[in-house]
C-alpha cells in the first residue's frame, strides 16, 4: 500500500510540474505578445495581457507582468488612477526585481503626465537602484528578463528626457535621450525603437545634421 501511495505522489508531482511549466510558457508568451502590440494596437495589448493574467494562476511573475501591461493600457487611455493602483499593487507584492523595475518606470510616466514631481523622482531613484543591483550580476539574466531590463532602462531615460524638456531644461533632456540609445540599439525591440525615435523627433532633440545621436 505504501508503495502505491508513493507512486501516486510521484505521478502527482510530475503532473503539477508539467502543468506549471505549461502555465509559465503560456503566460510568458501572452505577455510577450501584449508588449509587442503596445504601439500597434492597444486593444490587442489589453487582450493578451488579460490572457496572460488568466493563464498565470499559479505563476506570480506572469500575473504581475500582466498587471504592468494592463497598467500601460490604462495609462494610454489616460486612466491614470487605475494605472497607478495596478502598479502600486505590483510594487507592494512582487519580489521580482525586473517586474518591480518596469512598474516603477511606468509610474514615472504617469507622474510626469500629471505633474507629480515627488513621485517621479521617488520612482526614478528606486528604479536606478534596481538597475545598479541588476547590473552587478547581469551575466545571469535570461533573454526575457534582459529584454525587460533594456526596455526599462531606455524608457527611464526617455521619460526623464520628456520631464526635463517640459521644464525647459534642454541640455538635460538631450543628455537623457542619448542615454536611452544604448539599451535598444540592437534593434530587436521594435516597439521601443519606434517609441525612442518618435520621442527623439517630436522633442526636436537631434543636434547637428547627422542621423547619429
Amino acid at each position: 500500500m505504501k508503495y502505491l501511495v508513493s507512486l501516486l505522489l510521484v505521478v502527482s508531482l510530475v503532473a503539477c510540474s508539467v502543468n506549471g511549466g505549461r502555465e509559465l510558457e503560456a503566460s510568458d508568451r501572452f505577455n510577450d505578445l501584449s508588449y509587442r502590440f503596445r504601439y500597434i494596437n492597444i486593444d490587442s495589448t489589453l487582450y493578451y495581457a488579460n490572457q496572460a493574467f488568466h493563464a498565470s494562476a499559479n505563476y506570480p511573475d506572469g500575473r504581475y507582468e500582466a498587471m504592468v501591461n494592463r497598467a500601460f493600457v490604462a495609462y494610454q487611455q489616460m486612466k491614470f488612477d487605475m494605472a497607478a493602483n495596478l502598479l502600486a499593487q505590483v510594487v507592494r507584492e512582487t519580489r521580482n526585481q525586473y517586474i518591480h523595475l518596469c512598474a516603477d518606470v511606468l509610474m514615472m510616466k504617469i507622474a510626469q503626465r500629471i505633474g507629480d514631481g515627488e513621485t517621479f523622482f521617488k520612482c526614478r531613484n528606486r528604479a536606478m537602484k534596481i538597475l545598479n543591483r541588476i547590473g552587478e550580476g547581469n551575466e545571469f539574466v535570461d533573454e526575457r528578463y534582459q529584454r525587460l531590463v533594456n526596455y526599462a532602462s531606455s524608457e527611464l531615460h526617455i521619460v526623464s528626457s520628456t520631464y526635463y524638456y517640459y521644464l525647459g531644461l534642454d541640455s538635460a533632456a538631450i543628455d537623457e535621450i542619448s542615454f536611452a540609445y544604448e539599451p535598444i540599439q540592437d534593434g530587436r525591440d521594435t516597439a521601443q525603437w519606434l517609441n525612442y525615435n518618435y520621442m527623439l523627433g517630436s522633442g526636436g532633440l537631434i543636434l547637428g545634421d547627422s542621423l547619429d545621436v
